[in-house]
């Protein structure tokens, strides 16, 4: 079942972060209730009740039927929908190129894999990976679901607050890039 209407706006961190508890107690723990979501993310019902709201508005979370009785009333099954969605990833390696389409679970749909010198430069590397983006999401299923995120993971430091390459030694013109 989804719900319809706008998505929910989160702006407080502490609501990401109540969120972000919420949904890795469901997709990487496993927990498919409230109340284990609850013991599990250490937050209350009405907090859990909510993030699990805005999860199933978002359709990264779909509610089934009810669980067994631990003495009241059956408590609604929690799932994560990994197929509510894709990510496209780069890894661009000194000698080689290789880019994947994932599920929300991280299990790999697509993958391409060239050799490549990243003393190319950035232009014509980031373009040869835009092709190749290009490539294995028009290999996808119709029923991949939405573009939900793109990662690249470059063989260098990169400063964490931009995301920005910092004096790569073996990544000449990436400096700042």
């Amino acid at each position: 079942m989804m719900a319809t209407g706008p998505a929910p706006v989160l702006e407080a961190p502490d609501e990401l972060d109540a969120t972000r508890l919420v949904l890795d107690a469901i997709r990487i723990v496993g927990c498919t209730s409230r109340s284990e979501v609850s013991r599990h993310a250490g937050l209350g019902r009405a907090a859990v009740a909510q993030r699990v709201a805005e999860l199933v508005a978002v359709g990264l979370v779909e509610e089934s039927g009810n669980g067994p009785s631990t003495g009241g009333r059956p408590p609604r099954q929690l799932r994560f929908r990994a197929e509510a969605g894709h990510i496209l990833a780069a890894d661009l390696g000194a000698t080689s190129i290789d880019v994947a389409v994932a599920d929300l679970s991280a299990q790999v749909l697509v993958h391409r894999s060239e050799p490549s010198d990243i003393a190319a430069g950035p232009e014509g590397i980031l373009e040869r990976v835009e092709a190749l983006f290009d490539e294995v999401a028009h290999s996808l299923p119709a029923d991949a679901g939405p573009l939900r995120g793109i990662g690249v993971g470059v063989p260098g430091p990169v400063e964490f607050s931009t995301g920005r390459p910092v004096s790569p030694p073996i990544m000449p013109g990436w400096d700042g890039y």
